[in-house]
């Protein structure tokens, strides 16, 4: 289509020259023939016919433009033509089509290829939760079991210190073999008290005080009770107790007939004893609900009676033998297994 309408403006430029030439050759011969001068044309001729003339060339001007374009784009090889072969434009077109069969193919292929890493991607994403979910599955089951593990350990410990403690709590019941006298309580053979008709001696006196301190001791490390405000030093016949608020003081857990009034060092030692002896009582209590000491400690009385000694020696006797009697208790408490024996702190 666009080769003919290039060959009808090629006719049409053809045409105008032919014509301006055909015209200028006519007007050359009349001059030459004719020596007769030849009228002027009229000025609105004469403008009429330049405008033409103007006109006629801008147009063969434009046609020629385009003319040159359209040859100067057109390709060589289609000038001239193989008869037989094929066109540029046809193997162009050709090549272009293998070319578009060629990327649809490897576009297929990808596609496919994407399709199948997708696939294995799903595949690999499932098998990999899998593996997280059984791993997880792994974590809380050894886990439960460390629990097990572990509550099991602490109950072995516990049941090993609890049968450390009996065997020390029965060594305590063997070694200070805790009964009485007559009116006396007794520990480890020695009399605790003074009577007008029985009279006892200050050495057998003070070596049982110092057996009570000893026994209150090793019985609140077998509990696993610190023991607040004193700290017994059991010296045998010379056994004291030390008080640790300030300003700290000494008492004694030996007495003499000298010590018969309220602030001798002698009853002090005696009513710090019994605060101790006290903490066990509240330390077992607290671990076991049903037991009660027979002979409930209030300050310096023990079952309503003081524990001083003053000039009421039968009194005194007689409260001696109720804290001995207490300590009897936390001894045979202490043996039981379910009596908590080192288990804890008071």
């Amino acid at each position: 289509m666009r080769d003919k309408e290039s060959s009808h403006s090629h006719a049409d430029v053809s045409s105008h020259v032919k014509k301006i030439q055909r015209l200028h050759t006519i007007s050359e011969s009349i001059t030459a023939s004719s020596s007769a001068p030849i009228p002027s044309m009229c000025p609105e001729c004469l403008q009429m016919l330049t405008q033409m003339l103007e006109k006629s060339n801008d147009r063969a001007r434009q046609e020629k433009k385009a003319l040159t374009s359209f040859i100067a784009s057109k390709p060589k090889s289609s000038a001239s033509p193989t008869p037989g072969a094929p066109t540029t434009s046809t193997t162009s077109t050709s090549a272009h089509a293998r070319h578009m069969s060629l990327m649809q193919q490897e576009r297929a292929a990808i596609h496919a290829e994407l399709q199948s890493l997708g696939d294995e991607l799903a595949a690999l994403e499932e098998e990999e939760a899998g593996v997280w979910r059984a791993i997880n599955d792994r974590l809380w089951t050894r886990g439960r079991e460390n629990d097990t593990r572990d509550a099991d350990v602490a109950r072995l410990v516990e049941m090993e210190q609890r049968m450390h403690a009996v065997r020390r709590m029965n060594v305590l019941n063997d070694a200070f073999y805790i009964w009485h006298k007559g009116p006396f309580g007794t520990i480890s053979g020695f009399c605790l008290g003074r009577l007008p008709r029985h009279h006892i001696d200050w050495n057998e006196i003070n070596a049982a005080w110092g057996e009570v301190g000893l026994v209150v001791v090793l019985l609140a490390e077998a509990l696993g009770v610190h023991l607040k405000a004193y700290q017994i030093v059991p010296l045998g016949s010379f056994s004291k107790v030390i008080r640790l608020q300030t300003p700290t003081m000494e008492y004694t857990l030996h007495g003499s007939d000298q010590d018969n009034f309220a602030e001798s060092l002698f009853n002090l030692g005696l009513t710090a004893l019994l605060h101790c002896l006290n903490q066990l009582g509240e330390h077992a209590e607290a671990k076991d609900a049903s037991f009660r000491l027979p002979y409930k400690i209030v300050g310096k009385d023990v079952g309503g009676l003081s524990m001083l000694f003053l000039r009421d020696e039968e009194t005194w006797t007689k409260a001696s033998k109720f804290a001995l009697t207490n300590l009897k208790w936390l001894l045979a408490w202490g043996s039981k297994p379910q009596g908590g024996g080192g288990a804890g702190g008071g």
